[in-house]
């Protein structure tokens, strides 16, 4: 974890979702990964957009770019996750796991 918070590049959301299943055992893909994300009010609802309050926090940013197309440019937004962000998710999501295990004993 601590690799993590100390890690000054962010990772987009699908690649978050892949090194958390790999290295912790929890299973979660890129799509349960940002419908978790909106549950806990970190994305706004049917988008990949970070609300302000994650920006703020430091969890999430969003980097824009341009791509040229045959009808001109296009703007787009990528929202990335940054090492403070995958810190908070992989703890979040580890406190989830272990509160399901505890209702089921």
């Amino acid at each position: 974890m601590n690799q993590i918070a100390s890690s000054k590049n962010s990772l987009l959301v699908r690649e978050v979702a892949k090194v958390i299943s790999k290295s912790n055992g929890i299973i979660i893909g890129e799509k349960r990964l940002y419908e978790k994300l909106r549950v806990w009010g970190l994305v706004f609802k049917n988008s990949t957009e970070p609300k302000q309050f994650a920006v703020e926090k430091g969890y999430l940013e969003t980097v824009e770019g341009t791509r040229e197309t045959s009808t001109g440019v296009f703007t787009y937004r990528t929202t990335r996750v940054t090492g403070k962000g995958q810190e908070y998710i992989l703890k979040r999501l580890l406190k989830e796991e272990e509160e399901q295990l505890s209702m089921l004993s």
